[in-house]
């Protein structure tokens, strides 16, 4: 979970709007909702890095002296 708060900036303002108290639970539903395709969308872009990372960052193709 660590990781994702890193990655994902939407769910990291919500996480520290919960536990600085400005975001309180009766909205909490909504604003999840609202913001759920790009969560989903970071939390899938994350699971594949994590997964096989030569698909997220490609290495750059070596250079050979003529």
């Amino acid at each position: 979970m660590i990781q994702f708060l890193r990655r994902s900036t939407i769910f990291r303002q919500i996480m520290a709007d919960i536990f600085s108290g400005t975001q309180d639970y009766t909205t909490l539903k909504q604003r999840v909702a609202g913001h759920l395709g790009m969560t989903l969308s970071d939390f899938v872009t994350f699971g594949i890095e994590r997964e096989n990372p030569a698909v997220a960052k490609p290495r750059p193709e070596s250079v050979t002296a003529r």
